[in-house]
């Protein structure tokens, strides 16, 4: 077959096509789509020498939205999080993001601040640019009214799961992070432990609370509201919240941090009112994002499996996109609820001293009061 050449003898001005791109090397349009994309024919190896030569002289690009179209695929996941400056999602999304690229994918990052609304408009927008999947992680879990898909584009919710969610969700064991932080700390003879924790609307922030409370409450302890501090999930708010609870006129030996940030703040915060840790206040967070083991002294805190995470939720997603693209109904949603553990560093360690004769006084008091009540007193 013969083909015009008269393309290829001088410079090349404006966007080249397949149609330009076979006239330069001598062969079909269809030659040259099977060297783009690898197939579905063979191409003879001087030949495929030859099309890439003209590709690079041309600059040629191949039309890949042309191409989404006629496959319904674009090979785009997107990714919303509620603050992208936040170290966990930070660390979750890095982690997301080289995985996807080994399935093939790039990941398109939306950070929502917050905001329901924004969190709505990035929603919409990819939507429109008819990526293949969603991973969602809710700006206020309580109050999300997300579709479980968009218009066929399937939703996966990461971390942050309301409880009326009727989709595919991943999540970590948040009340048994809370509990396990606690349980450290009680093995260590601490008994009073204060609590710096997430704003209550997050069903996470309130679940990890929940299993600090309820660890002390199995060991015998009822600690006072006002060693509960809210703060939003950053250093200021742990730093302020760390100065009022030791503040108060009974003073927590450790602080309980609903993440790393807050627990990074608090040490900032005990440091500022000359206390040493954990000599003087021991702190537990929970995430263990990088900056932990880097914290002076290094954090203790909760771990997040956050390979685990995030092969977990890019897993469903993709068998949810494979699903819509040939057709399948989907099955029922599959919901995902991965273990966690602590790692112990330098900002825990044993209670002190006065913590030891406050309980044992008031056990004394009330082993007293039990005698009195047994004798009718």
């Amino acid at each position: 077959m013969k083909h015009d050449n008269a393309k290829a003898s001088g410079p090349w001005h404006g966007r080249a096509t397949r149609d330009d791109v076979a006239a330069r090397a001598g062969v079909s349009s269809a030659t040259v789509s099977y060297v783009v994309n690898n197939g579905p024919r063979p191409v003879a190896p001087e030949t495929r020498v030859r099309v890439l030569a003209a590709i690079a002289e041309l600059g040629y690009h191949p039309d890949n939205i042309a191409r989404s179209l006629r496959v319904r695929q674009t090979h785009v996941l997107g990714l919303v999080v509620p603050d992208s400056a936040n170290l966990f999602f930070a660390e979750l999304a890095r982690r997301l993001e080289r995985q996807a690229g080994e399935h093939g994918y790039s990941l398109l990052l939306c950070n929502s601040q917050e905001d329901v609304e924004r969190e709505a408009t990035h929603l919409s927008v990819l939507r429109n640019q008819r990526v293949d999947g969603i991973i969602l992680v809710a700006a206020d879990a309580t109050g999300m009214s997300v579709p479980t898909d968009l218009d066929g584009i399937p939703v996966v919710a990461l971390d942050r799961v309301p409880p009326d969610w009727g989709g595919d969700s991943v999540r970590t064991d948040a009340r048994r992070g809370g509990a396990l932080a606690v349980e450290h700390l009680l093995g260590l003879g601490h008994r009073r432990i204060g609590f710096i924790h997430g704003p209550r609307r997050l069903a996470h922030a309130q679940e990890r609370l929940e299993g600090g409370l309820g660890a002390l409450r199995a060991a015998g302890i009822v600690p006072p509201p006002e060693w509960q501090r809210p703060s939003g999930f950053d250093f200021a708010g742990g730093r302020e919240a760390a100065r009022a609870l030791l503040a108060l006129p009974m003073q927590p030996t450790a602080l309980c941090c609903s993440n790393d940030a807050m627990a990074v703040g608090a040490l900032a915060g005990l440091h500022a009112l000359g206390l040493r840790v954990p000599d003087d206040v021991s702190v537990t967070g929970f995430d263990d994002v990088p900056l932990a083991q880097f914290a002076i002294p290094a954090l203790t805190t909760v771990t997040q499996p956050y390979d685990a995470m995030a092969a977990t939720a890019l897993t469903t997603l993709l068998e949810r996109v494979a699903e819509a693209s040939a057709g399948r109904p989907p099955g029922s949603p599959r919901c995902r609820t991965l273990d966690i553990g602590v790692v112990v560093r330098g900002s825990t360690g044993p209670a002190r001293q006065d913590d030891h004769e406050h309980h044992e006084e008031h056990g004394h008091d009330d082993n007293r009061d039990q005698e009195n009540r047994h004798q009718g007193v």
